[in-house]
């Protein structure tokens, strides 16, 4: 990408620039509101009416950001408690096609990542596809799903927005990885480079 810096934005103090992005922009979506939190931004859904199966919602910003095919992925740090089927990038939300069925959540659908809820911070990697050649990116959206029907929070402490081929700029880093619909939890490290486990081996043991 012609070495594109990452944009960072922390939500350990305001960003006006991001926005809600639920029932009140699109049918079918929870309500959503942000709530700042020492250290980070908790997004909470919550049904907007009757029973609704799958609760979605998060929030978005509009960017002048070039080419679609110039950036890699959305790179997203948080945490939960609360049970969680997924999380999602969406971009130019003009774009009939720019939000998946709330099964993409469920079938690991591109774009997409189950979610930890044991409180950790983890880091979700997410892959971001043009749909065209030469698409620009207008906006971008991270969404959350949860099987509801309570409502549910995801506290975010930032966002990146990846170049192209810098997925992994950094000496080492362990984070959950989307490749093909399918997502393992990952470690990376620049060569030359050695990693170390510690395990028991069961009697008989064979590798």
């Amino acid at each position: 990408a012609g070495g594109l810096a990452r944009r960072v934005w922390s939500f350990s103090e305001p960003r006006p620039e991001w926005h809600a992005v639920g029932s009140a922009e699109h049918e079918g979506f929870a309500s959503v509101s942000l709530e700042p939190q020492p250290g980070g931004l908790r997004i909470v859904l919550a049904p907007a009416g009757p029973p609704q199966g799958m609760l979605r919602g998060g929030l978005a910003a509009d960017l002048d950001a070039g080419r679609v095919d110039d950036w890699s992925a959305l790179l997203v740090r948080a945490r939960s408690h609360e049970r969680f089927s997924g999380l999602s990038v969406a971009f130019n939300l003009d774009d009939p096609r720019a939000f998946g069925g709330g099964f993409q959540f469920m079938m690991g659908g591109e774009g997409s990542s189950p979610v930890f809820n044991d409180g950790s911070v983890q880091e979700y990697l997410l892959p971001i596809k043009a749909r065209e050649k030469g698409e620009e990116l207008r906006s971008l959206a991270l969404v959350a799903g949860s099987p509801g029907p309570g409502a549910a929070g995801l506290e975010l402490l930032s966002m990146a927005l990846v170049p192209r081929g810098a997925e992994f700029d950094q000496g080492r880093a362990a984070r959950a990885v989307t490749r093909d619909g399918v997502t393992r939890p990952s470690i990376s490290a620049h060569t030359p480079a050695r990693l170390a486990w510690t395990l028991t081996v069961p009697a008989g043991g064979r590798l």
